[in-house]
């Protein structure tokens, strides 16, 4: 699979000859590939997936719910010699807005069930096309010690899918992704903070359902993708624009001979 959420219209060649033009708002789905900030090898377009949430502090028990208020903006065009000329929002294409519930279970001591369910609108300007989402899923998270360090093998099952509100086109997907962050032994000092060093591999398995294009698509076709990269954190959170951001990192996702280019935010399983 090409990721979807570097295309939002693909031209595709119809049987008559002529270029049809799926207009599929797939940028809807984008918040359920991952944290962080996209750009693919042809530059066609970038994504900045933000995870908002917010955690009430009247609770007592370590299971725990989250409001979820996962953000996508997508910009066309995108081109990394010209990111001082980004202006929001003029310079946004395709913008995603999601609330949901998260839940925190904890099964035994290291393991920790992560279920939950979002609602949103997405709106793809650039096409005149806005749409209704839904997403559920759940992820477990395993913390296990190795290098008298701490590390965290990550498991999650989704499905999220769409409709549109002009053509009533509904498409979506389920997805399986584990992944392993492994934090490096020993720390370095620069300009008096001391930081760490991570190393993450995640594997996806997209089972796809579009099939409102059957010459195009077939329903149920599977599709593949493994992401490679590292992080860098700080014992003491960095702080920008008011939030606290723990990592910074980057990495490289591939599928289908396209490369995804990832900045990822905080924790990369995420």
């Amino acid at each position: 699979m090409s990721l979807t959420i570097i295309s939002l219209s693909q031209p595709v060649s119809a049987e008559d000859g002529e270029t049809a033009t799926l207009t599929s708002p797939h940028f809807a789905l984008s918040n359920y590939f991952g944290s962080g900030f996209y750009a693919s090898s042809t530059g066609e377009l970038a994504v900045i997936n933000m995870p908002f949430e917010y955690q009430p502090k009247h609770q007592k028990s370590q299971h725990k719910y989250r409001i979820r208020m996962p953000v996508s903006v997508g910009f066309y065009d995108y081109n990394f010699e010209e990111i001082d000329d980004v202006k929001l929002p003029s310079s946004v294409s395709a913008l995603s807005l999601t609330l949901g519930l998260e839940f925190d279970r904890w099964l035994t001591p290291n393991l920790k069930l992560v279920p939950f369910f979002d609602v949103g609108y997405s709106r793809n300007s650039r096409i005149d096309e806005s749409a209704f989402l839904y997403a559920l899923g759940a992820s477990t998270y395993y913390s296990f010690s190795g290098w008298q360090q701490q590390h965290s093998w990550m498991t999650r099952v989704q499905r999220a899918g769409y409709k549109t509100d002009r053509e009533g086109v509904s498409d979506g997907f389920a997805s399986i992704e584990t992944g392993v962050d492994l934090i490096m032994p020993g720390r370095f000092t620069l300009a008096e903070q001391t930081f760490f060093v991570s190393l993450y591999s995640i594997a996806y398995v997209y089972l796809l359902d579009v099939d409102f294009i059957p010459e195009k698509f077939a329903g149920g076709d599977e599709a593949h993708a493994i992401e490679l990269g590292f992080t860098i954190g700080r014992e003491k959170p960095f702080n920008f624009f008011g939030l606290d951001v723990e990592r910074l990192g980057l990495g490289i996702r591939h599928s289908n001979d396209l490369d995804v280019l990832r900045f990822a935010f905080n924790y990369p399983l995420d």
